[in-house]
Formats: C-alpha cells, structure tokens, sequence
C-alpha cells in the first residue's frame, strides 16, 4: 500500500473528512504467525464512533513494522465503512524525564567518587616506592646517625618491622580502592541500563491515522495485520536411536522444537502463536535465461587514434574483461541455516497442512519479549522407522560408526536444523539435519560403536617381474579383514575398501580368485571403493579377503595417489 499525504486520503474519503473527529484508540496483539524469516502480527482494536466522518488514531504500533503489507478489516453493526490509511513517523519532542535527569546526576556522583579513588591509589603507590627505597638503604649507610645516637641498634628490628607493616597497609589500601571502583563501575553499568529503557524520554513512534464512516453511533472492532522484518524461528531437534532391547526393532524417536526470536520493538504478551515454514522473502518466479551462443573467436580491427588504440579496442577489451569476470564468478549458493532437554509433560503443537508449507499452532498462550533471549518450544515428536548399519573402513580407522538411515513420513516437511544424537537415552553428539520433504529419507551417524571389532591385517605382499617378450612390473597385495559382532541383537555391518583404479591402458589392475566376492562396487559412485554388506547375528564373527594384483612395463615407475571425489 502506497503511502498517501493526509490531504490526499481525507479527499478521497469526502469533503467533510477534513474536519473528521479523532477518535484516540489503543490495541493488544492478539496473533503472530513467524516464518523462517519475519513474522505476522494481528492487532485488534476495539473503538466507539459516532454517526459520519471519523479518524481512528493509533499510536502503539511499532516503527519497525513493513508498512506496505498494512491490512486492515473491521467488524461492527451494519454500516460501517473503512476508508483509506495514513501513517506518520512522529520524532521525539518530549524533553529528558525526571527520571533520566536522576539517574545522570548519580551517574556523575559515582565518577566523582571513582576519580577520587584513583587519587588515594596513586598516593598509596608513591608510599610504596618510599618504603621500597627506605628497605633498600643499607646500614652501613646510616653509620654516621648511629654514632650520634639518633638511631639505636636496638631499634632497628623495629624499624624493619615498620617498614613491613607500611608497606602491607598501603598494599591493602589500594586493594580496598580497587574493589570499590569495581563495584561503581557495575553500579554506573545499571544506571546506564536504567537511563536506555527510561520510559519517561519519549521514542520515535509511528501513527496511524484509519478513516471510518458510519451510517449510525456504534461499538466496533478494528483488525490490523502487518509484516515486522526483524523476527524468526529456527528449528531444534532431538534424534533419539533406542537399541536397549534386541526384542524390539530399530527406532528414531525425533523431537521437533523450536527457537523463536523477534526485536521487533514490541512484546507479544499472550498471543496465539503460530510457527509456519512458509518463506515469505525471497525470489517468487524463476529468472530468465538468455540464450548461449558459442562462435570462433573474430578479433576486431585495432584503430589508432591520436596515436593511441581507438574506442573500438577499448570496448574490445572491456568485453573480454566482462566475459572472464563472468567465467569466473562462483555460483552462488543458497545460505544454510543452522537441544535442549525439557520435561517430559510438554505440550504438542497442532500441525496445520495447507499446500506447500506446515503450520504449527501452539497451544494456548505464549509470551515473546522483544529483544530477549530465544523462546524455546515443543512442537511434536515421531517415532521413525530406522534402518540401522554399522560402517567401518579398517584401511583408515579399525573404528565401527552407528548410523541410522530414516524416511520422514510424519506428513510435514523438516525444515534443515541442528540435531542432538542420543544412543540409549547417551547423548553422544551433534549433528546437521538437511531439509527433507515429506517421503525423503536421510542418515543420522550415532557415534562409534564398540561392540562391533573389526580389523585389518595385511597378509602378503609381493613385488616381481613376469613375462617373456614384455617384460611386466607386478605388485600383489593380499589382505584378511575380520568382523566381530558383541551385541545381543542382529547388526547389519558394512566394511569398506579399495582396490586401485587405472586410467592408464598399460597399467592393469585383477581381483584375485580369493577375494571375497563385494556386495558392491563403486560405492557411492567413487572408482574403486568396494563394500562387504552382512547381516550379523548376535555374538558372531565374518572374515573377509582382498587380494588383487597391478601390473605395468618394466622399467616404469607408477604412484599411489588417493583422488578425493
């Protein structure tokens, strides 16, 4: 909604709307329905109008607020009709409080005295350079008053323990004037405090100014929703994999929560609450595509002007500039966004599915202070079916991983958040949920897991020639893997290796007859890689056999380079 000048909107409304009667109103926040990124909020405000003209003056409402998605509608007996909209930023014009001019002058009172303490600190200093100098005086040195009697020897035990004592009383006073500055310096910290949110120095406000008609007096209501930027929810999980009981199959309990934050300049006090996973920023249609046209390059004539390259080279040149730059231009990748233990008696939010985004409605009212810590909330939990494999790679780490695969089947999309991994009610770690659509599926890794032992023990390895004609370089490696499962439960275990790659048509690389036939190759679309996949009963053990053999000419030398995928 385009902002209007006063003159304006009293025109369209009527003549008469110049001289429309202001009608003071207040509202309270009754709903709030936050996205990912900015919040809903839903004023009501209640009003009594007499017959014609009026203005509806509102003054409480928060300057942050998006004025263009300002939407009103009201509700009354018949004959009520809602005009057009004005707003105005108000600046402050309202001098400093008593209040304020209070607390400055205390502010003031304990600098003095902080100034007055550095004073008797750097007294007690010099007292202490004094005595340090005195102690540092040899007696020789004071022979001469010695011999005349001005100092006895007897005195001089008790000398040195005056020195002692001055020196620690000085010591205590600056340690006394210290702890006092600590305290003035907390104590001006919450006046200053006290001065930020000092209700009596007035604030930039906005006002809204909702021209009304009415055909008769009446007693209506007023709704307002707006947009305010400055708020947000983040979702939390708990990932729960209970393997206590062999009896029972594999299951991921996954508690929903979220984070909610806003400083939009207003408290939500009591409101209906609504969490939506709806973006409401960002592009809305797909960007268009120029079409590529890829052509030999044709270099255009160089011109000399005034013994410099003409206009032509130049723009020849920034092109090349302009396509290089683009060339190199990264894509751009969309942001990734980023537990908590609570009581058992939680209450559950309500799922509202509508289209393509999830609502969650939480249960009766719910305070939000702007500004103020994250309000964390339940929204739900599901128990999802897992399917749980242990993976080890023993060529790098004789260490077994607990990983569970889950397909979110709760009906909802789950919006990508961080996650807190629990194995048997342990918590063991974070972890990254990504986004799933309702029907996707994604693993969770559990942490290493001890009851399964595998190692890696290599059993030959062989380095010849062969050949009559063509002479071949070969080198045989032969290695035994064995998996141990201790658990009382049947584990599914895959074990992951690599046999090396050729890209090279002179270099050949076999499986060897002993090798234990893979379940599968090329694991993950990574060359090489290979995988044993069983089914491991309780309290059992597997072996498995790699042996494969590379061969290349004679008098070549090849290297063993790992290649990252």
């Amino acid at each position: 909604m385009k902002r209007l000048s006063a003159s304006l909107l009293f025109f369209v409304l009527s003549t008469t709307a110049l001289t429309a009667a202001e009608i003071p109103a207040t509202s309270k926040i009754s709903e709030v329905t936050v996205y990912p990124s900015g919040a809903t909020v839903t004023r009501l405000v209640p009003f009594r109008a007499p017959a014609g003209e009026s203005v509806v003056l509102l003054e409480d409402f928060p300057v942050t607020l998006d004025v263009d998605t300002l939407r009103i509608e009201g509700s009354a007996g018949a004959g009520l009709e809602i005009g057009s909209i004005d707003h105005e930023i108000v600046e402050p014009t309202v001098a400093e409080s008593a209040a304020s001019t209070g607390i400055r002058a205390q502010i003031r009172t304990l600098q003095d005295e902080r100034d007055t303490l550095d004073d008797a600190i750097e007294a007690a200093e010099v007292s202490k350079q004094f005595i340090a100098n005195f102690a540092k005086v040899k007696p020789e040195a004071m022979t001469d008053d010695l011999d005349r009697g001005r100092i006895g020897i007897s005195d001089w035990v008790g000398a040195w323990s005056a020195v002692g004592t001055e020196y620690a009383r000085a010591n205590s006073a600056i340690r006394t004037a210290k702890m006092r500055q600590r305290e003035i310096d907390e104590s001006i910290a919450e006046l200053e405090e006290k001065l930020v949110r000092d209700p009596g120095k007035e604030e930039t406000k906005l006002v809204l100014k909702v021209n009304i008609a009415a055909a008769a007096d009446l007693d209506g209501a007023l709704s307002v929703t707006y947009r305010v930027p400055d708020a947000s929810w983040q979702p939390l999980y708990d990932a729960r994999l209970d393997l206590s009981r062999p009896d029972q199959p594999a299951a991921v309990s996954l508690v929903r929560r979220a984070e909610v934050r806003q400083a939009s300049g207003e408290d939500w006090a009591d409101v209906e609450l609504t969490l939506s996973t709806a973006r409401t920023r960002g592009g809305t249609a797909a960007p268009d595509i120029d079409p590529l046209r890829v052509s030999f390059y044709e270099p255009r004539p160089k011109t000399r002007m005034g013994g410099g390259f003409g206009m032509e080279d130049t723009y020849m040149k920034a092109e090349r500039m302009a396509e290089s730059a683009y060339d190199a231009a990264p894509m751009a990748m969309p942001p990734v966004p980023e537990p908590m233990l609570m009581p058992a008696s939680e209450r559950e939010t309500a799922l509202d599915l509508s289209g393509f985004n999830a609502a969650f409605v939480i249960p009766g009212k719910t305070s939000v202070s702007t500004g103020g810590a994250a309000k964390s909330l339940r929204l739900g939990s599901s128990d999802l079916a897992a399917d749980v494999v242990v993976k080890a790679v023993p060529e790098l780490d004789d260490t077994a991983y607990l990983s569970a695969r889950v397909t979110n089947k709760t009906g909802a999309p789950i919006l990508p958040g961080r996650a807190a991994l629990y194995r048997d009610g342990v918590y063991i770690g974070d972890g990254n949920l990504a986004f799933l659509a309702d029907g996707d599926d994604t693993t969770l890794g559990f942490g290493a897991d001890d009851a399964i032992v595998v190692s890696r023990v290599p059993l030959a390895r062989e380095e010849g020639q062969s050949g009559i004609l063509t002479k071949k370089s070969t080198d045989v490696r032969d290695y035994r893997i064995t998996v141990k499962n201790l658990h009382d439960r049947q584990m599914k275990v895959t074990v992951l290796d690599r046999v090396p790659y050729s890209e090279h048509e002179d270099i050949t690389v076999e499986m060897l007859a002993t090798t234990t036939k893979p379940t599968e190759t090329d694991v993950d679309k990574e060359r090489g890689v290979i995988g044993w996949t069983a089914e491991m009963a309780p309290k059992s053990d597997k072996e498995y056999r790699l042996n494969y053999r590379v061969s290349w000419p004679a008098g070549r030398e090849v290297s063993w380079d790992a290649m990252p995928q």
